[in-house]
């Protein structure tokens, strides 16, 4: 009986891992990217050819949220990069979402902002108000969680959705 009891509390905790929704956020193209931004610098600086913004912001539709579930639920932990903590803990992540259009491969990429532990988007007033940030001197009005340290509680992933795989999974360092 005991037994029984464990094994259905172990599958319970599965389900539930396997049915989560992280708490997320969209950002629309309207508040400027950090990464897409020096992504684009970077591009022009370093390919005298490229004179044009390689990557292009543009929305992520609510009808496209189970498709980045999946992708967070089954890509990203089974990745070779992911911590013990991402891949057991994914679902007590909160998930900053954006798109943007890669011009030179023709394809829309997803780029997520995680961070470890609950974050109330809609009442936060520090992200209702225009975050300034310092890209290149030049300060713009951001929306994006950014934190320099924190190790595996704040990590950031491209998804590419032509081919369905995740590219630039990169884990903060520790302080």
């Amino acid at each position: 009986m005991k037994r029984r009891l464990y094994l259905l509390i172990i599958l319970s905790i599965y389900s539930c891992k396997k049915d989560c929704i992280l708490n997320y956020e969209i950002i629309g193209p309207e508040y400027p990217s950090p990464f897409i931004t020096v992504q684009n610098e970077l591009f022009k600086k370093f390919d005298p050819d490229i004179d044009y913004d390689v990557y292009k912001p543009i929305n992520v539709n609510e009808y496209e949220i189970p498709y980045i579930m999946e992708m967070i639920k089954t890509k990203i932990t089974e990745h070779k990069r992911a911590t013990d903590r991402i891949k057991n803990e994914i679902c007590n992540y909160s998930v900053q979402i954006s798109g943007f259009y890669d011009v030179r491969s023709k394809t829309k990429k997803i780029y997520l902002i995680f961070d470890y532990g609950y974050i109330d988007f809609e009442g936060n007033k520090e992200l209702e108000k225009k975050l300034e940030k310092e890209i290149d001197n030049e300060l713009i009005d951001s929306r994006y969680l950014d934190v320099m340290d924190g190790g595996d509680t704040f990590f950031t992933v491209i998804i590419n959705t032509k081919t369905n795989t995740i590219h630039n999974f990169h884990i903060n360092g520790e302080a």
